[in-house]
C-alpha cells in the first residue's frame, strides 16, 4: 500500500483537534491512511534511529468476538529474522 503523507494529512483535518482517528472518504486507502495516523505520532521515535511498519490484519484476527491472534507468531519470527 502507498504511504504518502502529502497525499493523505487532509484526510485528518479537524475544527477542534490536531488530528482525528478517522478518514474523510471511506473508499481511500484506509490502510495507508491508518499507517499515516500512527506515523504522525512518532516523530521523536523516527528522529532517533527508530524503524516502524504498520500491519493492518483486523478482519482475520476475530473470530465469533474473540481475538484468534492470527499472524502474532509469523511477524514476530519475521521480525526476529530482520535483527
Amino acid at each position: 500500500m502507498p504511504y504518502a503523507p502529502e497525499f493523505y494529512k487532509p484526510e485528518f483535518a479537524s475544527e477542534v483537534a490536531d488530528m482525528k482517528n478517522s478518514v474523510k472518504d471511506r473508499q481511500n486507502a484506509q490502510v495507508s491512511c491508518a499507517g499515516q495516523f500512527i506515523g504522525n505520532h512518532l516523530e521523536k521515535y523516527l528522529n532517533a534511529g527508530g524503524k516502524w511498519c504498520h500491519i493492518d490484519m483486523a478482519g482475520p484476527v476475530e473470530k465469533g468476538g474473540r481475538a484468534t491472534g492470527f499472524g502474532v507468531a509469523l511477524l514476530y519470527k519475521l521480525a526476529k529474522s530482520l535483527d
